[in-house]
């Protein structure tokens, strides 16, 4: 069964907002929520993310984090997060960023202080 999710955006220049909303339909959710201590260098974390069917992803981290897949060395996808700025899609807005399945992510955060990473993504897989 599907359920609804609500997508809000904004727009924000000097003086003026301009708010947007819509909703996506998705069957299954896949969440990550973990803490990485500071100064870490490829912190391998098994995350089994395949690209099928995906309609959502997002990524977000509050400390600047490099978070690479597959491979810590030659990853598939290198996401280069700033601190408190996320990064995501949704299907019929956009590239997927996620350009093959993932089965582990490699996390570096190059500060000393710890930060939270966050990693969701949405499937439909209805026919």
């Amino acid at each position: 069964m599907s359920k609804s999710y609500q997508v809000q955006k904004s727009l924000i220049f000097p003086g003026l907002t301009i708010p947007a909303s819509s909703t996506i339909e998705l069957e299954i959710t896949v969440g990550f929520d973990q803490d990485i201590a500071g100064s870490t260098t490829d912190l391998e974390i098994a995350l089994d993310l395949p690209i099928a069917n995906m309609k959502a992803f997002a990524i977000y981290a509050n400390v600047a984090m490099t978070v690479e897949t597959n491979d810590g060395t030659t990853p598939n996808d290198t996401f280069t997060l700033v601190a408190n700025e996320g990064q995501g899609f949704i299907q019929g807005e956009g590239t997927n960023p996620v350009g093959t399945d993932i089965t582990s992510i490699f996390v570096t955060v190059p500060g000393a202080t710890a930060g939270k990473l966050q990693i969701v993504a949405g499937y439909d897989t209805t026919p």
